[in-house]
């Protein structure tokens, strides 16, 4: 005796029983083949703009989605299963415990995925006869029901794609439908250029009286760092980090930067301060936490000013008058 079920889009489907002792397998019929599996591809860029910048564990949007295409039909047979247990799974990591949530793929985002209004993962253990044919694909384009969270800092960083969900049957490792991305969403976060690719700042001129002794300074003189940012998404911010370095001496990783060798001033150095923060120099790269790296602000696109301050600092017992110049460079790092 057969019993016929057809599986269409994301209704579920039903397990299997049989003989006592027989292990459930299944395949593909007119032709006689292996298990197939029907593929429904998503667009990633239909989902919407959302705004990152709210708290964890936040709703970031929910969205139900309708496949683009519609794979040709094809016929299934399960033969003799014990129990048959049908599974829609993620493939995706498991985000917490018990929360039916998983990592999108997008650092900082999970996802919940439903199916005929039960989130993922679903499984049940059905009784039927032993042997049992199931038509798959073909019909209507499939729907699937997401929600998007705010597990962590969202930072451009990750995308969706490749399969994001699947139905098998008898074993996970059976599947006959798979919902795959077909665009390829990845949140953009802005990249920031200098305004000027060069900038002087003016420390002001001094007798060398000023300087009384080993760490006495002049006065602290503002001057910023202005970047033009642009290539993000709409509401997406980056984070800024920033090294400093010291181009007379690159190995130097103290908060003083040294004299260039044009200088004709002796016994001074320079140091650059953000805010109340003494910074220190470090290697040109834009590794996460490279040495001296230092947290600049967060920006989307436009116009982004970093407020510093820079003044002398005697560095040896004699001050020498004349010109007193240093050169340093900045780099980036988006985390």
């Amino acid at each position: 005796m057969k019993k016929w079920k057809w599986i269409i889009a994301m209704a579920m489907m039903s397990g299997l029983s049989g003989l006592a002792h027989a292990a459930p397998y299944c395949f593909t019929i007119n032709p006689t083949g292996p298990l197939k599996t029907a593929e429904y591809n998503f667009d990633a860029n239909k989902i919407p703009p959302f705004n990152p910048n709210v708290p964890d564990g936040t709703l970031l949007l929910g969205i139900t989605l309708e496949s683009d295409n519609v794979p040709p039909p094809f016929w299934i047979r399960c033969v003799y299963p014990i129990f048959s247990l049908s599974y829609w799974h993620s493939p995706l990591p498991a985000y917490g415990v018990n929360q039916k949530m998983f990592q999108s793929g997008i650092e900082g985002v999970a996802v919940k995925i439903a199916s005929s209004g039960k989130f993922l993962p679903i499984d049940s253990r059905d009784a039927y006869y032993p042997e049992y044919e199931i038509g798959v694909g073909g019909g209507n384009k499939a729907s699937v029901m997401l929600q998007f969270y705010k597990i962590g800092p969202i930072t451009g960083k990750g995308r969706l794609s490749g399969e994001f969900a699947f139905h098998s049957v008898t074993s996970l490792t059976d599947k006959v439908v798979s919902y795959r991305w077909s665009g390829d969403l990845q949140i953009k976060a802005p990249t920031c250029n200098a305004a000027a690719a060069t900038q002087n700042v003016d420390l002001g001129t001094y007798s060398t009286k000023k300087f009384t002794g080993i760490g006495s300074t002049s006065d602290l003189k503002p001057f910023a760092i202005n970047l033009i940012c642009s290539g993000g998404d709409e509401s997406v911010d980056a984070k800024l980090y920033m090294t400093l370095t010291d181009v007379t001496y690159q190995s130097n990783t103290s908060n003083t930067l040294n004299l260039s060798s044009d200088s004709t001033a002796k016994g001074l150095g320079i140091q650059v301060f953000k805010d109340s923060t003494l910074l220190s120099y470090g290697p040109d790269s834009s590794v996460a936490g490279n040495k001296n790296q230092w947290y600049a602000g967060t920006t989307g696109n436009g116009f982004f000013s970093i407020p510093l301050s820079a003044r002398f600092i005697q560095t040896s017992p004699t001050v020498t008058a004349g010109k007193a110049k240093g050169r340093m460079t900045f780099t980036l790092s988006y985390q």
